[in-house]
């Protein structure tokens, strides 16, 4: 305990907390400040001794427990933590999906407040009990599947991207997967016909800018080209057109000058 030669600034007394167990405390003091010396000391009774057996000081970390699933059973094989500070949960599920059991995907904060969760799996029972977070963000989980493959029982993988979403089940088009500082990550579905070719433009914007040209590369610089923009107003995004992947970040302002005649 403690030794001060000068009497505390705050003294709350001897406050009663006997129906507290398992329950925060908070000791308001108003001093407005951090800069302070805090002497903690207890009793266990109301006439007893002053004592700081236990004290934790500041080592103590807030426990927690939640519960994910609905009214029939729901199952979790596997953890790890994500590079978010979060979770993510895999196991198999007979409360969502397709099936009578499913791959269970669910991803928590910090918390374990839920963010998401998905399914994968057929009509018939898919059990995940091994995941990993990939370098890239994304997930891969691994069990055995009755719905597909050759035999009654077959090993089953899935890659997932960062939300969830198993890319082998994504077959037409092109997605816009991620961005970093230095590079753009695109995704083409496994039956596309269409994108064989393409195309990134991306503007390196310092504010205020004024952008101006053939933003939709039809070959005009007209009405839709400020549509473009207009619509994009203020927000960093990626807009997706036949030619390619068109980049605007932060606009502020935009206007558009005549064409000479």
């Amino acid at each position: 305990m403690g030794h001060f030669q000068n009497p505390p600034t705050y003294d709350s007394g001897w406050l009663d907390i006997t129906g507290k167990a398992g329950q925060y405390i908070t000791i308001v003091h108003n001093l407005n400040s951090t800069d302070v010396m805090v002497d903690i000391t207890g009793k266990t009774t109301a006439n007893g001794g002053a004592q700081q057996k236990y004290l934790g000081g500041t080592d103590f970390v807030a426990g927690w427990n939640k519960t994910y699933g609905k009214t029939n059973r729901d199952f979790a094989e596997a953890l790890v933590q994500t590079a978010d500070g979060g979770y993510a949960l895999a196991g198999r599920t007979e409360s969502f999906g397709a099936g009578s059991l499913d791959f269970w995907l669910v991803k928590t904060d910090a918390n374990g407040n839920m963010q998401w969760n998905k399914t994968y799996g057929g009509t018939s029972e898919d059990r995940a009990n091994a995941l990993v977070q990939t370098t890239d963000g994304g997930y891969a989980i691994a069990g055995y599947t009755t719905s597909f493959g050759a035999g009654d029982e077959d090993a089953w993988l899935i890659k997932t991207d960062a939300a969830g979403n198993a890319l082998d089940g994504f077959k037409y088009g092109l997605a816009w997967v991620a961005s970093t500082a230095n590079a753009t990550k695109l995704y083409r579905g496994t039956d596309d016909v269409n994108w064989n070719y393409v195309r990134v433009r991306i503007w390196l914007i310092k504010e205020p800018t004024w952008i101006y040209g053939d933003i939709n590369m039809d070959g005009v610089v007209d009405a839709k080209d400020l549509y473009i923009l207009g619509r994009n107003y203020g927000k960093s995004v990626s807009l997706l057109s036949l030619g390619g992947i068109i980049g605007i970040a932060g606009i502020r302002t935009v206007k558009k000058r005549k064409q000479a005649n």
